[in-house]
């Protein structure tokens, strides 16, 4: 049906279309994040939110991972936060979100 070099051509178009679809995060708002976040490990933040900008290893029982303009605020005609911040307690390997503040 379709000739060997078009088959590639629309294999290759295919591939890029999902890259671009999987790199591109939709923005969650304040409390969507929030309640995807708190209570939750470490593991299944990184499941739902995805790969934070940084993550800072403030002890052995705290970590605090930051994400770049991945919310917005309601509250605020939906102007987008410059940065989200989770911080995770816990011993490493068992660490739970328990707070997430907003910039």
């Amino acid at each position: 049906m379709f000739r060997p070099l078009t088959r590639r051509l629309l294999t290759a178009c295919a591939l890029a279309a999902l890259m671009l679809v999987a790199a591109c995060s939709r923005p969650f708002s304040r409390d969507d994040f929030t309640t995807a976040v708190m209570g939750k490990s470490e593991q299944e933040v990184m499941t739902a939110i995805g790969k934070p900008a940084s993550v800072k290893e403030d002890d052995a029982e705290h970590a605090t991972w930051t994400y770049s303009r991945q919310t917005f605020d309601l509250n605020n005609q939906n102007r987008m936060d410059s940065t989200a911040t989770v911080i995770f307690q816990g011993p490493a390997g068992k660490r739970y979100a328990t707070k997430v503040d907003f910039s």
